[in-house]
């Protein structure tokens, strides 16, 4: 790591190269070690899931990648990803982690940094690989190989209960997006999506537009930073969700230093004025409000901000935003997160108060905005998801032989029975393609059953209207609505308005249609207009000249 740390500072551009020979000796000697260690490990079904085998693989990939065989990194992340998908993901929950999910992520994020955004990448157009809407920096930058499944979603335990600082880290978030939403919609002369990475600060003019480009830079970099932070961050358990934030330690447990005491209880937060209440009202701070920002900045706000900076061509003229694509495996960790959070909360926003309702209702209709637009086969659909899928299933059936062979009626067949094999698989796919096609709609159906709930409880005074649930949530971070535009000739570029207004009447009206007070409205004026057409007939009729015969029949 500190030859890589020296690698990257050495140099402007293409550091890697220039700075290798003088660490090619330290990249070697762990490169050498690191492959006799993961050699020994690999083929015990015990040690190839186990915490030193997975770092050792992240080693051995930042090695290469220093280096500067991007190539064999990439290749080494995507075994990475094999070995984690094959380990249950029950088994990672309610652990206290920190080392190793850092490594992990820094070995993806710095192989990705350190490619060209700008070189020939020939796996970059491949349908195999799945776009990722990330800015370029170096924290969330695009990665170009089929290792962005690595996912916090194996690496996380169930988020910290911190509510005060949820508060703090809050405030800051929000601050921060207000900032990046005005000077993106604000700004008379339209620029490129601000990029740190590419764009450093010798490259502006001394102007006032090169100084805001120069500010807006630094703001999202930071900000993406301050996120990283927050999704990533371990856990402690002693803020776990098991127990309540007010229980005091047994008098039956061993004795507890005066030190551990202060710390435990500054965690639990004795002194909070919810003290009493259970744990479950207590939002998911950190976790939570990093993903509701992760989710407003790269799906919300930079799609619609690349439509901004398109020339005004009449082609280009309506800003649409764009159906960008998110990893799966990050897409279910997020959606899980917040789900988690808008459940534990709900009652703490609708009922008690003793948090934001207008915040709640901000991640929700995030998530359900995020749950539109996404696409199918977005979550566990791509052919490498499935290949992960099929490999981990043959793992588990290997690690299982004998069990099943002792069961001749177990839906799946031994290893040596060929005809057992297909039927599982086949049984196996189809139970994977009903998940598939169930999630997005469970998530859609929630986070809409949310909302409903929302516009009745007390904390919104009966909101039914969507010109004031947006009133509301402008007071959180919202785009403006100057920026919003319509197309009703393709519902998959509908305008972010219109999505988010169409939700909004499905939610609390069941109908993506007018709501039913205009239901009633158009229902009212259609029977003036019928009652005038029949007055003004009648009228005609009984002025009409006497000179003109009648038919006997038409009376």
């Amino acid at each position: 790591m500190t030859a890589l740390h020296h690698s990257w500072l050495s140099s402007t551009t293409n550091a890697l190269a220039k700075s290798y020979p003088d660490m090619e000796e330290t990249y070697i000697y762990h490169k050498i070690e690191a492959i006799r260690l993961v050699n020994e490990q690999i083929t015990n079904p015990n040690m190839c899931t186990s915490d030193d085998c997975l770092s050792l693989i992240a080693g051995l990939a930042l090695a290469e990648s220093g280096m500067g065989n991007c190539v064999a990194a990439e290749a080494h992340l995507n075994g990475l990803s094999t070995l984690i998908d094959m380990k249950r993901p029950e088994e990672w929950q309610h652990r206290f982690y920190g080392m190793l999910q850092r490594i992990i992520l820094m070995a993806g994020s710095f192989i990705a940094a350190s490619k060209t955004p700008s070189g020939d990448n020939s796996d970059y157009d491949s349908p195999l690989i799945p776009d990722y809407s990330k800015t370029p920096s170096p924290l969330f930058s695009t990665a170009r190989f089929a290792a962005t499944r690595l996912s916090p979603f194996y690496l996380s335990s169930t988020p910290c209960l911190e509510a005060c600082k949820a508060d703090v880290e809050g405030e800051v978030l929000i601050n921060a997006l207000r900032r990046l939403t005005s000077t993106c919609f604000s700004s008379t002369s339209p620029f490129s999506a601000p990029s740190p990475t590419s764009s450093p600060r010798s490259s502006y003019s001394a102007s006032p537009a090169a100084d805001s480009r120069v500010i807006t830079s630094v703001l999202l970099s930071d900000t993406e930073a301050y996120i990283a932070s927050l999704l990533f961050k371990p856990d402690h358990f002693e803020t776990s969700l098991s127990s309540p934030p007010s229980s005091p330690p047994s008098s039956s447990s061993p004795r507890v230093s005066s030190r551990k005491k202060r710390k435990r209880q500054f965690r639990t937060r004795d002194d909070h004025p919810y003290q009493n209440l259970p744990a479950e009202l207590f939002p998911c701070s950190s976790r939570a409000w990093a993903t509701a920002a992760y989710l407003y900045l790269h799906v919300v706000l930079a799609p619609l901000w690349d439509n901004h900076d398109a020339p005004s061509t009449p082609s280009s003229a309506t800003a649409i935003p764009k159906r960008h694509k998110i990893d799966p495996h990050l897409l279910r960790f997020l959606f899980d997160t917040l789900k988690e959070d808008t459940a534990a909360t709900e009652e703490a926003a609708l009922r008690i108060g003793a948090y934001s309702s207008e915040l709640w209702v901000w991640k929700v209709m995030l998530g359900a905005y995020v749950a539109e637009i996404t696409e199918q086969k977005d979550v566990y659909t791509d052919l490498i998801s499935k290949d992960y899928c099929s490999a981990a299933a043959s793992f588990r059936a290997s690690a299982t032989e004998s069990e099943h062979r002792q069961d001749p009626d177990s839906s799946i067949g031994s290893v040596g029975d060929d005809d057992g094999d297909d039927d599982s698989d086949s049984d196996d796919d189809d139970g994977q393609e009903k998940k598939e096609s169930n999630y997005l709609e469970e998530m859609r159906s929630f986070f809409k059953t949310k909302l409903a709930s929302w516009s009745r409880c007390p904390q919104s005074k009966g909101t039914s209207e969507w010109s004031v649930a947006k009133q509301m949530l402008e007071r959180i971070v919202w785009v403006p609505s100057s920026f919003s535009s319509r197309d009703d000739n393709d519902t998959h570029k509908m305008s972010f308005e219109a999505i988010i207004e169409k939700l909004w009447w499905e939610a609390v009206y069941c109908s993506p249609q007018a709501p039913r007070y205009q239901q009633e409205q158009q229902q009212q004026v259609v029977e003036e207009e019928d009652h005038h057409y029949i007055m003004a007939t009648e009228t005609m009729r009984r002025t009409s000249s006497p000179l003109v015969p009648v038919d006997p029949a038409l009376r």
